[in-house]
């Protein structure tokens, strides 16, 4: 399964979630490779039959541009807009740490 299929089944599976439990987490990470291109991912967490899922939504190269706070969650809001999680959703299921 290529690395866009893997992605579209997690996605799949992140909609249905969110549309049969309604909660879920959200987290993030980024990172650099040995070539110092910036990564940023977002995984959703939710339960489903008693147990706790992770299912990777997106990965994407981090815009070049400083890693401000306010870069970031634009980044994030933009990501979260592409797989059709609204501001809103956002807003109530990222926790940061």
């Amino acid at each position: 399964m290529t690395s866009a299929n893997w992605l579209k089944a997690n996605l799949a599976e992140v909609q249905k979630a969110i549309a049969d439990y309604g909660l879920f987490g959200m987290t993030s990470d980024m990172w650099s490779d040995i070539k110092n291109r910036h990564y940023i991912s977002i995984t959703i967490h939710f339960v489903k039959e008693a147990q706790m899922v992770s299912r990777v939504l997106t990965v994407h190269q981090f815009p070049e541009q400083s890693k401000t706070g306010e870069n970031i969650r634009e980044c994030l809001v933009n990501l979260c807009s592409e797989v059709g999680i609204s501001l809103d959703v956002l807003m109530k299921n990222f926790f940061c740490d």
